[in-house]
């Protein structure tokens, strides 16, 4: 009985472990550094804008809602499955996004759908995103935090972490944007 209740907290703290590392993994930004030959620099000297790095999609400009989210990941041994975390996605032209977190509880189930309880995420995170590669969005966190309150069986935590994501493919249309990575796949309806 009580090893029971040892592996009911364990994979409480696993999941929240799993889900804000899930959120510390970050795709890697591509800085580039600007050099000037010495024949450049003794020319005189024009103001130029800086480079755009983040350049996006023009289709994922606006504000998107959760419509439904599925991930799938592996704790302990044990494959996890979060299910309809609620969160509002707003992209700028200028590649920063946005994400809010709703506040509303997702559901987190084992590998057979047998629900363990629930999830509730809130905050915002910041990010400059880019689709150099077609069809993929990249992330690079800029700022924000996630706080995670789990509720498993009757066991309760809350964790607060930063943001970040790996990469991600995506299709975009005017009313709807889904994304996909391994073990995980989202679809969003245009707020605006």
């Amino acid at each position: 009985m009580v090893d029971r209740g040892r592996t009911r907290i364990g994979i409480l703290v696993a999941v929240a472990a799993l889900v804000l590392s899930l959120a510390a993994c970050s795709g890697e930004g591509a800085d580039q550094a600007a050099t000037v030959s010495s024949e450049a620099s003794q020319q005189p000297q024009v103001q130029q804008e800086p480079p755009q790095d983040y350049a996006i999609d023009e289709c994922l400009v606006g504000v998107w809602t959760t419509v439904s989210q599925r991930e799938q990941t592996t704790v302990n041994g044990e494959q996890v499955v979060l299910i309809d975390v609620g969160r509002q996605l707003s992209f700028s032209s200028d590649g920063v996004e946005v994400v809010t977190y709703l506040n509303t509880p997702a559901a987190v189930q084992d590998a057979t759908g047998e629900a363990l309880g629930e999830v509730t995420h809130s905050g915002e995170l910041t990010y400059q995103v880019n689709t150099d590669e077609p069809g993929t969005i990249s992330f690079d966190p800029t700022g924000g935090e996630l706080s995670a309150t789990f509720d498993i069986r009757g066991q309760s935590a809350t964790l607060t972490g930063e943001g970040g994501s790996g990469p991600v493919t995506y299709t975009c249309s005017a009313a709807e944007l889904t994304q996909s990575a391994t073990g995980y796949e989202a679809v969003f309806t245009r707020a605006t």
